[in-house]
């Protein structure tokens, strides 16, 4: 099913729309052109993909600039995101099982509008999309071989997506745009993940979920170690009580969670 045709924000201007067709969905059928709002800013839409950044950059971590290799993009999620939960975890849960719970509890209905956040190879948007074809789905990423490996793996699995690149920290969307806000694994690697929660509370519709899985804070000398090597590369990380207080300043409750080791699971609320 061929999404509608969805709204953008214009980077440039707040108040101007940018329409967008909603044949750029179909990823199946190669779509390059040009999108423009009323206020004259263009943007290049290559193979689907609409390139709301281009060359003018944000601000990036190490961590984020490690994404923008295409070596990474292509072992991202068949090497490195198939196996890293179980590693990370100390347990037998598995990225299978990470997609059975994002299904069972954001529980996708017809015609929802949902964001993934730093989509990576959109496995998210994919599954969600197989979950229920009748959802309509939008996923952002910084890099550009991140969203090029997304739309070969959502043509392989026939889901049609948005794919936008685009920064989480400053959404192209007007307020209450979407019932649900998705994000796997990348709040850690947010240079300000305040802000990429605030912004996914403004572009959500009140009673909206948002089902985040992030790494919490290790609770032995090894694991605090290595994570604050990590630090360095601009990864951060929070204890149980520290990530309620995040949510809390950005409009959210906790509806759900589940911990696996340090690898925590929530269902937010937007209050």
């Amino acid at each position: 099913m061929t999404p509608p045709p969805i709204v953008l924000r214009s980077p440039k201007f707040d108040e101007h729309k940018i329409p967008v067709p909603a044949e750029i969905s179909n990823l199946a059928i190669g779509f390059n052109g040009t999108l423009t709002s009323a206020g004259g800013d263009d943007y290049l839409v290559t193979k689907n993909i609409i390139q709301l950044i281009g060359n003018d950059y944000p601000k990036t971590t190490l961590a984020q600039d490690t994404n923008f290799i295409p070596l990474t993009a292509e072992n991202y999620e068949d090497l490195w995101r198939k196996k890293s939960i179980k590693a990370i975890s100390g347990t037998d849960f598995s990225m299978e099982d990470e997609q059975r719970l994002l299904c069972v509890w954001l529980n996708p209905q017809k015609g929802d509008k949902i964001l993934d956040l730093g989509t990576s190879t959109a496995m998210y948007p994919r599954i969600l999309t197989k979950q229920n074809p009748d959802t309509h789905i939008v996923a952002i990423d910084l890099s550009m071989p991140m969203l090029r490996k997304a739309r070969e793996k959502s043509i392989e699995d026939s889901a049609n997506i948005y794919l936008i690149q685009a920064d989480a920290e400053n959404l192209p969307f007007f307020a209450g745009s979407f019932d649900s806000v998705t994000c796997g694994g990348s709040l850690n690697e947010f240079r300000d993940p305040v802000k990429a929660l605030y912004e996914a509370r403004r572009v959500l519709k009140k009673g909206g979920y948002m089902f985040m899985m992030y790494l919490m804070k290790a609770d032995s000398y090894l694991g605090l170690a290595l994570q604050k090597a990590s630090s360095i590369g601009g990864i951060s990380f929070w204890s149980e009580e520290e990530s309620t207080q995040l949510f809390s300043r950005a409009g959210f409750s906790i509806e759900k969670e589940e911990k696996h080791g340090i690898v925590h699971f929530v269902l937010l609320k937007a209050e």
